[in-house]
């Protein structure tokens, strides 16, 4: 593992000063309660891992070695280069239909007060991953589906190709000084029509 400078934090500094609120929300579910308690960790600090790694030893869990990428590849520019054709494109910005209140601006300081959140218990979770083995598809490919499905009646053209980032931590092939740190990470473009699969709804 090399040590290397972080190119990614720059990009994060730019955007809270530009007003955008760069950091990430992690929900616990205390026994008995029916609300998430929201931790907030800058993605400037953390990475998802990292920050999950951060609040189990600030409650005095003891964690050594975090998980890393077992890819025997080093680092490349080559799939930059390779998907650049695919990101120059002309884009269609998606528009949501007027909804029901004033929008409000991002700030730099405060987290998104509304967001939506589930928690699938175990029966739920093993029907999934059932569902999911048997099409051969990804959990998280499953659940983008249906999330494009359930906002698909908020957007001007219901029809539209929904793009969603994918972050996909890469970590291990650097060392940026922390194991929290934000390792680099290949944000994937994915877009969803409703696709057939998987075959048999969950």
């Amino acid at each position: 593992m090399s040590k290397t400078a972080d190119p990614l934090s720059p990009w994060f500094v730019a955007a809270e000063a530009l007003g955008e609120f760069v950091g990430i929300r992690f929900g616990r579910v205390a026994p008995g309660a029916s609300e998430p308690e929201w931790i907030y960790h800058k993605h400037i600090n953390v990475d998802g891992i990292g920050g999950f790694a951060q609040i189990f030893r600030d409650r005095g869990v003891e964690l050594c070695d975090l998980p890393q990428i077992k890819y025997p590849s080093g680092p490349s520019s080559l799939a930059i280069l390779q998907s650049l054709p695919k990101f120059v494109r002309p884009k269609k910005r998606l528009k949501w239909v007027k909804l029901d209140g004033e929008p409000k601006p991002s700030t730099n300081t405060d987290a998104p007060t509304t967001v939506a959140w589930h928690i699938f218990n175990e029966e739920e979770t093993t029907r999934m991953r059932r569902v999911c083995r048997k099409s051969g598809v990804t959990v998280n490919s499953f659940l983008v589906k249906h999330l494009t499905k359930a906002i698909r009646p908020f957007l001007e053209d219901q029809a539209a190709v929904v793009p969603w980032m994918l972050p996909v931590n890469v970590r291990g092939k650097v060392d940026l000084g922390r194991d929290t740190a934000s390792g680099f990470r290949d944000s994937r473009v994915a877009t969803c029509r409703e696709p057939a699969w998987p075959r048999g709804d969950f």
